[in-house]
């Protein structure tokens, strides 16, 4: 039988790991929604899934602590105005050495303190708009509706869990590292992650180490933003992916095909002449899908690829 032959040479050798990952969605585009009062749900409009655009409806809330909170507003608003007023009088009053410093300083944080208060009040009632004696709380954002975390007639406390909405118009593959893993990791790693369902690879590139371990799973994560216009992409798939990165260091490369393994120790054949070969004892630096990479050889040297476990074992037998 004949056996194919191959002049080996050096090449870079990467580094490969597969690990485990899953889609999330961007923190920076995503909105999580948490109860700032007590009260009761009245009715729920989205599911998780949802499309909503900024300023839908999210659902239907009663609340007396919404109620007191609109009515301080209206005070803490017409409070602003007198003290507005209050505090030019001081301050001209302070031009012309009529009060002292501290007084005109006294007002105006005095004013600065109810404007405080009214920003406060303002950011939590934006989000609602009154129907009756009741508010519906909108969406503060444009984007998919990734989880509900209440329904009709529930009541809720103050920091409770409502909904979490995000932009999916992009997603972040997150892939977890252990320890020895995370050494041999660097940015700008390339990387395939297999989604179950999926033909297609997803291609990514490692962009970010996040800086803290994670005490649950020990592993640290990596991530990588990518573009996701048409929204197939969703957040809570897992995946495997393979990760890989040429070093600058070399090794000669052959077929995974030529390497012998026999008693624990691997062997290529070196091809001499007609019916002259070398049966080599080689180290695996490192071995990926369809190479390995080997001490052992010398570049320009010639090996057989095909047919070498036949050919192995009749030269073994003419020893």
């Amino acid at each position: 039988r004949a056996a194919d032959l191959q002049v080996v040479r050096a090449d870079a050798v990467p580094i490969e790991m597969r690990v485990p990952g899953e889609i999330v969605s961007v923190p920076e585009e995503t909105t999580e929604l948490r109860s700032a009062v007590n009260g009761n749900i009245r009715e729920v409009y989205v599911r998780a899934g949802d499309a909503v655009q900024k300023g839908a409806p999210l659902c239907l809330m009663r609340s007396p602590q919404l109620l007191e909170w609109e009515a301080k507003l209206r005070a803490i608003q017409a409070q602003i105005e007198a003290q507005k007023l209050r505090a030019e009088a001081m301050e001209r009053m302070g031009r012309d050495s009529l009060v002292s410093t501290l007084e005109v300083r006294t007002a105006q944080a005095e004013l600065l303190q109810l404007q405080a208060e009214k920003e406060q009040l303002s950011e939590v009632l934006q989000l609602f708009q009154r129907r009756g004696s009741d508010f519906v709380l909108i969406a503060p954002r444009s984007g998919t509706v990734l989880a509900v975390g209440i329904s009709s007639g529930a009541n809720v406390e103050v920091g409770d869990f409502l909904f979490r909405i995000a932009d999916l118009s992009k997603v972040r593959f997150q892939v977890y590292l252990y320890p020895e893993q995370f050494f041999q990791a660097k940015v700008g790693m390339s990387g395939e992650a297999i989604l179950p369902g999926w033909t297609e690879h997803i291609r990514f590139q490692i962009q970010q180490f996040l800086p803290a371990l994670n005490e649950e799973t020990r592993a640290i994560t990596a991530f990588a933003d990518l573009p996701n216009p048409e929204g197939k992409l969703l957040p809570g798939a897992f995946f495997q992916a393979k990760l890989r990165l040429v070093q600058t260091d070399s090794a000669i490369s052959v077929p995974v095909s030529a390497v012998i393994l026999d008693a624990d120790q691997r062997y290529v054949l070196i091809y001499r002449a007609p019916c002259d070969w070398d049966i080599r004892p080689v180290e695996v630096i490192r071995q990926t899908a369809d190479r390995v990479y080997l001490r052992g050889i010398m570049p320009q040297e010639t090996i057989a690829t095909r047919q070498v476990l036949f050919l192995y074992q009749q030269l073994t037998r003419s020893l």
